[in-house]
């Protein structure tokens, strides 16, 4: 608990919060069975968001906002977006905003020591937002809702924004963002809603920062042109990876390939981590996992032997050469078409399973078509 403390003394501001959220989370993983311990670490996680919001919008609310009074409240906003095209949206207080992806998902996080089930289903929204104002503006998940037709609204998951945000590194943006003027840059917003609600149903209330006008677009990637792009599902994704499987030059992996990264082996001794160095942080869970980190890579030992190894570095790479940032073509022709292929938000999960019952993984992000991480684990 004292950990708790101490990790908890070093939030100072919004953009160190979400790496210390994933800090925190680490500790509470070792008191999981002291269910009292977790909730008050979590109360008190939760007051010091409250106080970091407050301080912040007070800041907001006294700055002159430099679009009041616009006569083009409504006006049509269109942007380009690399791989998707022009997209439409609409001006808020001098503040452009427009929808360029949809998805739809029932589990968000690429870090694969945290990731968030939804309740009911997360429909994650990607936006672009460009301030035209004079002075700054400040953007938060907040300024943005899903209505649907019967008038209400869904606020977007705070918890699904810290799986997506610690997944890419502890990325908060979205969390009292402060753009310059001429800034366009996107957002990335989760929002945990009933399983049957239907899409076509929904539109998405937005305003140009804490103080702008609301605005209603309809929850749909519109096209200059007048075009629509269908929010992303499973069944596409799996054609297109399949067709590139068709290029694979390689045989699918065997066990010895799906057993070793980094120089790290599965089922070898624990003792044996030592050649590793010092590492930065050891956690004893109460289940009796042990949790390493040494820089660029992460292992877990259960029983005393190694049974999972991940990275996320371009340094630490696979038998047949795969690293993060390798393309996922390589990946595909390294090891072939014969994958399990499973979505969460935005990353691409291709796992091979080998003979000996373990998973070798790479999470591609989908727009780059590159791997964010690789994992190794016994089932």
């Amino acid at each position: 608990m004292d950990h708790i403390y101490e990790i908890l003394g070093e939030i100072n501001d919004s953009k160190n919060f979400v790496v210390m959220y994933g800090r925190i989370l680490g500790e509470c993983d070792a008191m999981r069975g002291e269910k009292k311990m977790r909730n008050v670490v979590k109360g008190a996680i939760l007051c010091l968001l409250i106080c970091l919001v407050t301080a912040t919008l007070a800041g907001c609310l006294g700055k002159k906002n430099g679009a009041s009074g616009n006569k083009d409240e409504a006006a049509k906003y269109t942007c380009d977006v690399a791989g998707v095209g022009a997209v439409v949206g609409k001006m808020s207080s001098n503040v452009g905003i427009a929808i360029y992806k949809i998805e739809e998902t029932n589990v968000l996080g690429g870090n694969p020591f945290m990731r968030e089930k939804a309740m009911g289903k997360f429909i994650v929204v990607s936006l672009v937002v460009h301030n035209n104002q004079k002075d700054a503006v400040t953007v938060d998940n907040s300024c943005f809702k899903l209505v649907d037709k019967n008038g209400r609204e869904y606020s977007y998951s705070s918890d699904g924004f810290m799986a997506i945000a610690v997944g890419n590194g502890g990325d908060t943006k979205g969390f009292l963002t402060e753009l310059n003027p001429g800034i366009v840059t996107n957002f990335v917003i989760p929002y945990d809603v009933p399983a049957n609600l239907d899409i076509s149903q929904l539109s998405l209330k937005a305003r140009g920062g804490m103080t702008g006008k609301d605005i209603l677009l309809p929850l749909a990637v519109q096209l200059e042109g007048g075009g629509t792009i269908a929010p992303t599902t499973q069944p596409q994704a799996q054609t297109q990876q399949q067709t590139m499987a068709q290029t694979s030059t390689q045989s699918p992996p065997s066990g010895a390939d799906m057993a070793t990264l980094g120089g790290v082996y599965l089922g070898e001794p624990e003792s044996s981590l030592g050649r590793l160095g010092q590492y930065a942080k050891r956690n004893v869970q109460s289940d009796g996992y042990v949790n390493y980190v040494y820089g660029d890579i992460e292992v877990q030992c259960a029983n005393g032997q190694v049974c999972m190894i991940s990275s996320n570095s371009g340094s630490v790479q696979t038998d047949r050469g795969i690293h993060e940032q390798s393309s996922l073509q390589e990946v595909l022709n390294a090891y072939g078409g014969g994958y399990k292929l499973t979505t969460y938000n935005g990353l691409n999960l291709y796992e091979y399973v080998g003979p000996g019952g373990s998973t070798l993984r790479f999470a591609v992000n989908p727009a780059s078509q590159r791997v964010s991480y690789i994992s190794i684990r016994n089932i």
